[in-house]
């Protein structure tokens, strides 16, 4: 008879036992480590889903071009499975660049020369075209790194919502194409109007449209859901321009 070491996979503690079987008849373990985050595990699953790493490549998937049902046909699971996966990153996703803010500081405006940055808008719709979605948001002008970001209409109220998130970086300069809502509601000597400026962001445009299904323009593959269409932006934008680490423990 062989006997083998069962670990936690959660602490890696050793002092664990049987915990009878699922409906499925795999058998269960109890960890009885007090400082342990779950109490029960499996080392074995029947469905996909629920493997580890499974929720990991989801993400990864819908980061790289792949749709709901790509996704579901690949990992050999529910194309319910991966909706309920993506709506739940809407936690992991913020609006402001932490990790820029924090390398840079709160750059003072009357001691330092202040950031000049990119504005502009994206168009994308969910379910129908009737029902717009526009992303608002900014770069930095020198270094084309995504600044904030938020989502609604083409109204100026959104513009004034990525303004606010914009304050503690004390954006001088601000180059933007001609919407009116940008002379209406940025001084006009701060503000430069023109595509001339705005190339870095429109490629930013042309990056999201490449790697995210649901945004080519010609396309079968669109979001039926505002909530996972904005999840999955967001997620993107926090993963490849904020350059921040997705934890499936920030979901969960």
């Amino acid at each position: 008879m062989v006997y083998q070491k069962v670990k936690c996979p959660f602490c890696g503690s050793e002092n664990v036992g049987l915990f009878g079987k699922t409906k499925a008849g795999t058998q269960r373990y109890v960890c009885h480590n007090a400082e342990c985050s779950h109490r029960t595990f499996q080392l074995e699953y029947k469905y996909n889903a629920c493997k580890p790493g499974a929720h990991e490549r989801i993400v990864e998937m819908a980061m790289n071009g792949s749709g709901t049902r790509d996704t579901g046909r690949a990992l050999h699971i529910s194309k319910d499975t991966v909706t309920a996966v993506l709506k739940k990153t809407e936690k992991f996703v913020v609006p402001v660049n932490e990790n820029f803010l924090s390398e840079h500081g709160s750059v003072d405006i009357e001691i330092h020369n202040a950031l000049a940055a990119e504005m502009d808008e994206m168009w994308s719709f969910c379910g129908s075209k009737k029902h717009e979605i526009w992303l608002w948001w900014a770069v930095d002008h020198a270094t084309n790194t995504p600044l904030a970001f938020v989502f609604g209409t083409r109204k100026h109220k959104y513009l004034k919502e990525l303004l606010a998130l914009l304050k503690p970086f004390h954006i001088g300069k601000v180059y933007a194409d001609g919407n009116f809502a940008y002379s209406d509601n940025i001084p006009a000597d701060n503000l430069v109007v023109g595509k001339k400026n705005t190339q870095k962001i429109e490629r930013n445009h042309l990056t999201l449209r490449t790697r995210i299904k649901r945004l080519c323009r010609k396309t079968i593959c669109f979001s039926k859901r505002a909530d996972i269409h904005k999840a999955v932006i967001g997620t993107f934008i926090n993963i490849f321009f904020f350059a921040r680490h997705f934890d499936v423990s920030m979901i969960l």
